[in-house]
């Protein structure tokens, strides 16, 4: 009896020391697995905070700390700040939000950990692209050390839109308020200029409503356009935007659409589409159109709704468009006839497109940027 009670006491001697050591209890049989992390985009200087979501794939595992890592380009360690310490994480999602950092212009991967046992564990890491601030000469997302001339930029930062860029109707002129016909007779809308509002949030909003209008048709919709062609256009080169993309279920709402094009706009490099096609219903594309042809479309996966930087790069010598997405190569394409692209934006919908569930359906432009070809 003596003997039993001397291990039961050793045994409970290395219960509470491992306790004090602070290494968990056994876990239960399962492991941490990743939901999502965001954002991927970030502006140079500005704080950001991250959002992980977690659960475990079995039972309550009490992991001793979980965080947000970040990588730069040489492996140095700029982690998020706020960590948790003895997280319990179950079945169902548990978010984990970190506190604010700031970074510098550039592409850094991005991931969140935990440590169980002593040991620490990398869930599946993404790029987080970070925007050069401001409206300067900079650099492409995806080539911020890289050597360019900026030619034109919107940051949006006003309480009203800059009239001596942009036109806010098909044709409607500049600082003009109208109701103008669609560019594309597939649309089920009319464009209106009060629906494009620069409200002071530092961003752009082009809505669109389940109002009916009239602009030589009546349609049961009222979009929004937004168009440089008669202050700026340019032959070739980088163009970039960071918009949000309204989404029904995960899959783009409506039909937003970002393109540099062509006077007449007959050939046009679609940077941002959303399409009722390809990959799934409602997935947003990035193609070319020239000489009645199309070329593409090819899709992020999964379909890129919400904030994402959306960019080009228009090569005139080699005749091809090389897309990006949040900073990262998405494909390439032919582009032959670049001369003289101007930006458009617009937020309309046709008879195949995913419906909102929600009015007004609001696109949002963070910025675009545009650079000569370097």
């Amino acid at each position: 009896m003596r003997a039993l009670r001397r291990i039961l006491f050793c045994i409970s001697v290395a219960a509470i020391a491992t306790l004090a050591l602070g290494v968990p209890r056994a876990q239960a049989a399962g492991t941490i697995a990743f939901n999502s992390l965001v954002p991927t985009t970030g502006t140079a200087g500005v704080p950001v905070t991250a959002t992980l979501k977690v659960h475990s794939t079995s039972g309550c595992i009490t992991v001793q700390v979980l965080s947000v890592g970040v990588r730069d380009s040489n492996g140095a360690n700029l982690d998020f700040p706020g960590a948790e310490f003895n997280k319990r994480i179950c079945t169902s999602v548990v978010t984990h939000v970190t506190g604010p950092e700031t970074f510098a212009a550039g592409t850094y991967t991005e991931f969140g950990y935990y440590e169980i046992n002593n040991v620490f564990h990398n869930l599946p890491s993404q790029n987080l692209v970070i925007s050069p601030s401001g409206g300067g000469p900079g650099a492409p997302s995806w080539n911020p050390g890289g050597t360019y001339t900026a030619t034109f930029s919107d940051e949006f930062s006003g309480t009203s839109l800059d009239s001596t860029k942009w036109e806010t109707g098909f044709n409607c002129g500049l600082g003009n308020s109208c109701v103008s016909p669609p560019i594309n007779p597939l649309e089920q809308d009319c464009y209106d200029t009060a629906n494009v509002t620069e409200p002071g949030d530092g961003t752009l909003h082009m809505a669109l409503t389940n109002t009916p209008s009239t602009c030589g048709a009546t349609e049961p919709y009222t979009g929004s356009f937004l168009d440089s062609k008669l202050v700026f256009s340019q032959t070739g080169g980088s163009f970039e935007a960071r918009m949000f993309v309204p989404d029904v279920n995960g899959q783009a709402a409506a039909w937003p659409a970002f393109w540099p094009t062509n006077s007449g706009n007959a050939d046009e490099v679609d940077v941002m589409e959303g399409l009722p096609e390809g990959t799934q219903a409602g997935a947003t594309a990035a193609h070319t159109h020239y000489g009645g042809t199309s070329h593409g479309p090819c899709f992020p996966s999964p379909p890129d709704v919400g904030w994402h930087n959306f960019g080009v790069s228009v090569n005139t010598t080699t005749s091809v468009a090389t897309f990006y997405y949040d900073g990262a190569q998405l494909c390439t394409l032919p582009m032959v006839n670049t001369a003289g692209l101007h930006i458009t934006f617009d937020n309309a919908i046709q008879a195949a497109s995913v419906t909102p569930t929600t009015w007004p359906d609001v696109m949002q432009i963070d910025w675009v940027r545009v650079w000569a070809q370097a």
